[in-house]
């Protein structure tokens, strides 16, 4: 599913600079890390006093986010394979992949995606 289209009021696109020492700026990459943020995100928050739309992701939680990306592709395959046997079938070419097989992979992947989404919803990453 597609992001939805930003008002041009929302878009973020202008850039404001500001000058750091070294330490200035290993000190503020630190703190925005430990609250878990983006150093625009967080600059935005303690400036702006904005709540950041979202965390940057926790190493587990961007491991399940890559792991949920991977079964998508994984049934995207196995969805363009299933297609191309029907096509063989209609047309009359042999193939010795049973549907059932098929049919399997498809709904052990489902199974993995809702799980990955559902722990990435409830926020449980052990």
């Amino acid at each position: 599913m597609a992001r939805p289209t930003k008002y041009i009021t929302e878009k973020r696109h202008i850039m404001f600079r500001v000058r750091l020492t070294a330490s200035e700026k290993c000190h503020l990459e630190t703190l925005a890390s430990e609250a878990g943020f983006t150093a625009s995100d967080y600059l935005r928050m303690v400036v702006l006093s904005q709540a950041p739309i979202r965390r940057k992701p926790t190493p587990d939680r961007a491991l399940l986010l890559s792991l949920l990306a991977e079964a998508n592709k994984l049934g995207n395959n196995v969805n363009q394979i299933a297609r191309s046997l029907n096509m063989a079938e209609r047309s009359g070419q042999p193939h010795n992949i049973p549907k059932r097989n098929i049919e399997d992979a498809m709904a052990e992947l489902q199974l993995l995606s809702e799980y990955l989404l559902t722990t990435l919803k409830d926020g449980h990453t052990g």
